[in-house]
């Protein structure tokens, strides 16, 4: 049991995690079907349904060995809106004149290497691989983070805006289209500004320099004291020669 849940995760993670993508065409034709052009083609992010009611021409996806891998009819013809009664339907048996173009949603297939159109009795093939990707290492016009990883990377402009979770914020999304741009602003708005706080200047400490001696305040000490001592022999001689005259 183990063994087929860790089989199905495995298959299922190049669908589940893979981005939603079609072929976006856009076809020049005149009204009677007679030139058709492949003007512009692109993988978008987008997901489609397949064309269903009024269709007058089948197109189809080719492989390398030129077999049909995928078609579908779409609705290639001028559009004619009738007033009375109102209805409105493609016509394309009318003897108009003018050229059209149409955009188509079609499927993305990796593997498909041409489109082939058939119309009235008529066939137009168009190369499309190389037109995708040519892997000359720039992002073409009609080149996409989906069609050509190569050449596109997803954090720079491509024309296609993937708004899928995947840690890149998308620069051809909107501000608030791609999750990982509205993270990213969030980030920085609520990140804490960082202070610089100066480093502490060592100080060396100044030694403390003795003060020199006052002389002047020495010479007056030994003075005292000079006359003191002098003061004293005088007493001394004057009361010992009045003690001798007494004793005589």
């Amino acid at each position: 049991m183990g063994s087929k849940i860790f089989i199905f995760f495995a298959l299922c993670i190049p669908i589940c995690f893979a981005y939603p993508s079609a072929l976006l065409i856009t076809l020049k034709y005149d009204a009677n079907l007679s030139h058709i052009e492949l003007k512009k083609l692109k993988v978008i992010y987008a997901t489609r349904t397949p064309y269903e009611g009024f269709a007058n021409a089948n197109i189809a996806f080719l492989s390398d060995s030129n077999e049909v891998i995928y078609d579908e009819n779409i609705p290639l013809a001028p559009r004619i809106v009738i007033i009375d009664p109102p209805l409105e339907e493609y016509y394309s048996d009318l003897n108009v004149s003018g050229t059209y173009e149409h955009e188509f949603l079609l499927p993305y297939l990796k593997e498909a290497k041409a489109l082939l159109i058939r119309t009235k009795g008529r066939t137009f093939y168009f190369e499309i691989a190389n037109r995708l990707c040519n892997g000359n290492g720039i992002c073409d016009t009609e080149e996409s983070f989906l069609s050509c990883a190569d050449d596109c990377n997803l954090s720079e402009p491509d024309g296609v805006c993937l708004a899928e979770k995947d840690s890149v914020c998308d620069p051809d999304c909107d501000a608030t289209a791609d999750v990982d741009c509205v993270e990213k602003i969030l980030r920085k708005k609520t990140t804490p500004i960082a202070v610089q706080t100066k480093t502490p200047v060592e100080t060396t400490p100044i030694a403390t320099i003795p003060k020199e001696p006052e002389y002047g305040t020495i010479i007056t000490s030994i003075s005292i004291a000079a006359l003191a001592i002098i003061i004293a022999i005088a007493l001394y001689f004057g009361v010992f020669s009045r003690w001798q005259k007494a004793q005589m």
